[in-house]
């Protein structure tokens, strides 16, 4: 773990991109649901700031993560089994994200397996071609997570246990990304996430109280208080060990980063979940 003055150089080196908040909530949640997913909605403000919008990761993850648990009930409702009642669940998730986080985190694994270099990772990360480590992350990473949640759904597939635990999951694998772009360098100065910049302290805190709740609220319905703790501290850990793999590899984060960051918080969250539930 770094040292203050280590974390505070960090912070440092971001603060020249911060954005303050100047939009609301609302539009802020739009701008994030059109970059998180294919929907595609117009803000009510052009002038919108990605990094404004990351306070809204979150609650944009509980609502896909809501969306995923409803087919996941509505499939079992009418007969299906656990385990394809997930596959079609995920499959659509998919289809509605547009593979947002598995492309990440299959760029990330291709560019941290292959490249020898911070600049050689960056640059394999960026190429669109997959290789062996991409398809490995890819496969390793679905299976799990069709696996662990056939696994709850099919011990308890009530409308309390699917929803509200596949909308908790998806709020808190997502809001951390905000705590990145915060805290961590960029790894290079042009894509996506330097052009989005970072968002301010108050934004972040704002961003972070509502997903926190929200999350709790929605594990609270399905689990004991034992569970939740276990799921917070798997959220806590895998952030920590990321970022700091990510630091290692190619001092700082990239938009792959981040869509590593949610799968392996979601991945981890699922293993908090088989083990305490």
């Amino acid at each position: 773990m770094n040292n203050p003055k280590a974390q505070a150089n960090d912070r440092a080196a971001n603060s020249e991109n911060r954005i303050e908040a100047k939009s609301s909530f609302g539009n802020d949640f739009i701008v994030a649901l059109c970059f998180l997913s294919r929907l595609k909605i117009k803000p009510s403000k052009p002038d919108y700031s990605l990094a404004n919008a990351s306070r809204a990761f979150g609650v944009v993850g509980l609502l896909l993560g809501a969306l995923t648990g409803l087919i996941v009930w509505s499939a079992t409702a009418v007969g299906l089994a656990a385990l394809p009642a997930v596959i079609i669940a995920l499959a659509a998730g998919a289809l509605i994200t547009g593979g947002l986080h598995e492309d990440g985190l299959a760029d990330v694994a291709d560019g941290f397996g292959g490249g020898w270099t911070a600049d050689r990772k960056l640059e394999i990360m960026r190429d669109s071609q997959i290789g062996t480590y991409g398809v490995l992350a890819l496969v390793f990473s679905v299976s799990f997570r069709i696996a662990a949640y056939s696994s709850i759904v099919a011990a308890d597939s009530s409308f309390s246990t699917t929803v509200f635990m596949f909308a908790a999951i998806g709020c808190l694998s997502r809001a951390p990304m905000a705590l990145m772009m915060y805290q961590m360098p960029l790894a290079r100065k042009d894509g996506r996430a330097a052009q989005a910049g970072a968002p301010s302290h108050d934004n972040l805190r704002y961003g972070l109280f509502v997903s926190v709740t929200a999350g709790a609220l929605c594990l609270l319905s399905a689990v004991s208080v034992g569970t939740i703790i276990a799921v917070f501290f798997a959220v806590s850990m895998t952030f920590l060990a990321i970022g700091k793999i990510a630091k290692s590899q190619i001092c700082g984060y990239t938009g792959d980063v981040l869509g590593t960051l949610q799968q392996s918080i979601e991945i981890f969250c699922l293993l908090a979940l088989l083990i305490f539930i």
